[in-house]
């Protein structure tokens, strides 16, 4: 279900499907995914809530491939699956007792650049604006979009 703050801008990670969206065999090699992980004894930055907001909305309304999402470090083991040899646990575990945000940066699966630690945003634009690829979102890809939103509603 989407986190909403004046419309659909985050998305929340609770299932190893949506997981497998930003970084497993579902990622797609043209969309950079922004993932904010955080505690689940503090929550979510509300510090970066409008500033990721602005960002994610000047980028998306471009038609730009860019999506932001959260996930709690508590999904720890669900990711690691029942074998543990699932993928991103292993990722979101060390940052199970971080106060301050932390943010992740995937295209096509792959972690493309070191983590964004505390309240940055110059740092989080610019990760953004060298990493985000090329062109604007396929109709196909907005329009699943819209009908995913649609359908949680």
């Amino acid at each position: 279900m989407p986190f909403t703050v004046d419309g659909p801008t985050f998305q929340e990670i609770d299932t190893v499907e949506k997981w497998a969206i930003v970084c497993g065999d579902n990622a797609k090699p043209d969309l950079l995914n922004v993932v904010e992980v955080y505690a689940s004894w503090c929550g979510a930055s509300v510090a970066m809530t409008n500033p990721l907001k602005n960002l994610h909305m000047g980028k998306v309304c471009e038609f730009k491939k860019l999506r932001l999402w959260k996930v709690c470090a508590d999904l720890t083991k669900e990711l690691a699956g029942e074998d543990g040899e699932g993928t991103g646990g292993d990722v979101l575990f060390k940052y199970r007792h971080e106060a301050r945000p932390v943010f992740l940066f995937y295209v096509g699966g792959e972690q493309v650049t070191d983590p964004c630690l505390g309240v940055n945003v110059p740092g989080i634009d610019k990760v953004i604006g060298n990493y985000m690829p090329e062109g604007l979102l396929e109709e196909d890809d907005t329009a699943a979009a819209e009908e995913e939103e649609e359908a949680e509603d």
